[in-house]
């Protein structure tokens, strides 16, 4: 490991204890009578999970000088936890607040909505790792084009629907299982096409995209079904499992399948 992955490793480092620590103070240090713990829980063991599929994800698919390496592993896994982090936090700029929806506001719907955020920039990471590549700077661009695309179609979608508007003022929680299938599928779909090994930044955006037009679909979509879905005078409040857990269903399945379309990395 050379001067630049060391310094990039304790800035990592630090960055974990920033974002998660903090994390963890917003969810886990709260009065039980101002939020329930069953309401916090799934945001508190997610960040576990998501560590644990960053790691085997690593040891299974990445460069083959980073498989069975440690320091290499623990690299990469810092960098994806800080990557993660960081990227949470701009969550809030799509209209969900996950301390104050969640937390505060006792937000069932929001918190689906952040577990679907934090799953599909954790796929967008991980599938920038997926392949052979000479270096972080790889991992970086390649994750980079997945986590800006991912971002770019959500405030797509918020622009068209203002889907977290019936999340958090709305307190529609079919909105927060749809978001929640949409933001997974999505992580999904371009962490696929972020994978492959490197050869050059032209070659690999030619890939991506070549992989990622899928989403544009997703996109296209979710926002037919979010304008059939939007609560009326007539029908104020829709059932969760028909208009949010099936639809969530759907685009992640589509995600799947996605995968099986795209075929191995090669």
């Amino acid at each position: 490991m050379d001067d630049i992955e060391s310094c990039f490793l304790v800035g990592g480092l630090f960055g974990i204890f920033i974002f998660w620590i903090r994390w963890y103070s917003m969810f886990g240090f709260v009065n039980r009578l101002i939020s329930p713990f069953s309401q916090r829980a799934v945001l508190l063991i997610l960040p576990i999970i998501i560590t644990a599929f960053i790691w085997h994800i690593l040891n299974t698919l990445s460069s083959f000088d980073v498989q069975n390496n440690f320091t290499y592993l623990s690299f990469y896994l810092v960098m994806g936890l800080t990557w993660v982090g960081i990227t949470v936090t701009m969550i809030p700029f799509l209209g969900i607040v996950p301390r104050d929806d969640v937390v505060e506001r006792r937000n069932q719907g929001a918190m689906w909505a952040v577990c679907g955020a934090l799953l599909g920039l954790t796929f967008c990471f991980s599938g920038g790792n997926v392949g052979d590549g000479p270096g972080w700077w790889a991992v970086f661009n390649s994750a980079g084009y997945a986590t800006l695309t991912f971002f770019i179609l959500w405030f797509t979608l918020e622009l068209l629907t203002q889907v977290s508007q019936m999340v958090t003022v709305e307190r529609d929680l079919a909105a927060g299982w749809r978001l929640f299938g949409f933001l997974t599928a999505l992580g999904i779909i371009l962490g696929r096409a972020a994978a492959g090994d490197w050869f050059s930044p032209v070659q690999m955006w030619s890939v991506f995209v070549s992989h990622a037009w899928p989403a544009l679909i997703l996109t296209a979509a979710a926002f037919i079904i979010e304008r059939a879905c939007r609560p009326t005078v007539e029908r104020p409040a829709l059932p969760a499992l028909p208009f949010g857990i099936i639809p969530a269903a759907l685009y992640i399945g589509g995600g799947i399948l996605t995968l099986f379309w795209a075929g191995p990395v090669l």
